[in-house]
């Protein structure tokens, strides 16, 4: 069957929004600096010089910037220019800033970069937010107060390619054993898992069951090609499923057995995680638990925050239990979405032009920074990339990344 063809007047929309992206002309891999977040759980010798959220530090006299209308722009980030080392691979030095000082970023309803000289440094203080500075919350994020929540931040240099993560040097979420740590994690890994697969065959059970039923009262029923691949799914992985779940109950209850902080026992995990890819090889199709079976620490991750309801919202990593601790500091201390230059992955509802443009700063909407909002998943900072590597940082764009 031949691919539908679009009308003229969508491609040619097609066509437009593709132009207007830029990225025809825009390079395939660009230097950038991940903005990666400090740990919670650690003390530093020294004070954070960079950090993205709160307020800026600056000289005395600092003039917070305005925009067009005269109204105060949301301070974003602040970031310590001789923290930023070159990118390994090119040999590259962030383009059009100075090698100390620190660059000052702001955004919001309009946007402005300022930076401190190297000399001013030494006598720079948190600068207050001016009066009239309006609530995040007007701006359409799920926060409130005049601020970002404040993180501290280390740059790290990386090759940027659109649309992958930023490959930093140790990523515990490549393998289950990276992030698996200890008994109290494997409990809750296994027990979602449990639990999903226990509703997978129940679910596929009851549609066997309700089918036979059907034919049982003489009723003709259909094969569309969704129900064929549900059948063909229950039929080829059933078995596994219920051999599976067998495992897994033995394996929680050991899990539970243990002390929740010592070491997951990975030898016996091994055999547990070899059956279950051999399930997941045996899925044609992404029902239920499948994304499970290789293991998924979002999932996980997201089970803790269920635990611990108000982490967010007082932000008191204090109280997160010894055992939830490794994953928790991983999840807060790994790639983000936040990052200075680099390649912004496609943004497919937005519409601004960006021709001739790179970002200068991407931030991910994120519950620990409060830049969530409804129908975004994150803002950028636009410049011409010639202005950009000048220095000259004054007509640029600032753009929320609209979520279809």
């Amino acid at each position: 069957m031949s691919e539908p063809q679009l009308s003229s007047e969508v491609q040619a929309f097609f066509d437009e929004m593709e132009a207007l992206s830029g990225r025809a002309n825009r390079a395939k891999q660009l230097p950038a600096w991940a903005l990666l977040f400090r740990s919670p759980f650690q003390s530093y010798p020294t004070k954070p010089t960079s950090w993205i959220g709160g307020v800026p530090s600056a000289p005395a006299g600092f003039k917070w910037p305005r925009n067009v209308h005269g109204k105060p722009i949301h301070f974003i980030a602040q970031i310590d220019l001789s923290s930023l080392k070159p990118e390994p691979i090119s040999g590259a030095f962030p383009p059009g800033l100075p090698p100390e000082g620190a660059l000052l970023v702001f955004g919001g309803e309009g946007y402005a970069t300022r930076i401190v000289e190297a000399a001013d440094m030494n006598r720079i203080a948190p600068v207050t937010p001016p009066g009239d500075l309006c609530d995040v919350h007007d701006l359409g994020f799920f926060s409130s107060g005049k601020t970002f929540n404040a993180w501290a931040i280390d740059p790290v240099p990386y090759m940027s390619v659109e649309d992958e993560e930023a490959p930093l040097p140790e990523n515990p979420f490549s393998s289950p054993k990276g992030w698996i740590t200890n008994w109290a994690i494997a409990e809750i890994e296994a027990s979602l898992l449990l639990k999903g697969l226990k509703l997978e065959i129940r679910q596929g059970q009851t549609f066997i069951e309700e089918r036979r039923g059907a034919l049982g009262q003489g009723r003709a029923l259909s094969m569309p090609r969704h129900v064929l691949a549900r059948l063909e799914h229950i039929e080829k992985t059933e078995g596994s499923a219920l051999e599976l779940v067998r495992l897994l109950e033995d394996w929680c209850a050991l899990a539970k057995s243990q002390s929740p902080e010592a070491a997951v026992d990975w030898t016996a995990a091994e055999y547990l995680f070899k059956k279950r890819l051999e399930l997941k090889g045996l899925m044609k199709n992404s029902f239920g638990s499948k994304h499970l079976l290789a293991g998924n620490p979002n999932a996980v991750w997201n089970e803790i925050l269920q635990k611990l309801p108000k982490l967010f919202e007082h932000r008191d990593f204090s109280q997160v239990p010894a055992a939830y601790q490794p994953l928790v500091e991983k999840k807060i201390t790994g790639w983000r979405g936040h990052r200075l230059f680099g390649l912004e992955p496609e943004l497919p509802g937005n519409t601004e032009d960006r021709r001739g443009q790179d970002p200068l700063i991407s931030i991910s909407a994120d519950n620990l920074l409060g830049t969530e909002s409804e129908h975004e998943c994150g803002f950028s900072i636009w410049l011409n990339r010639l202005e950009m590597a000048r220095g000259w940082h004054e007509r640029g764009q600032f753009i929320r990344h609209v979520v279809l």
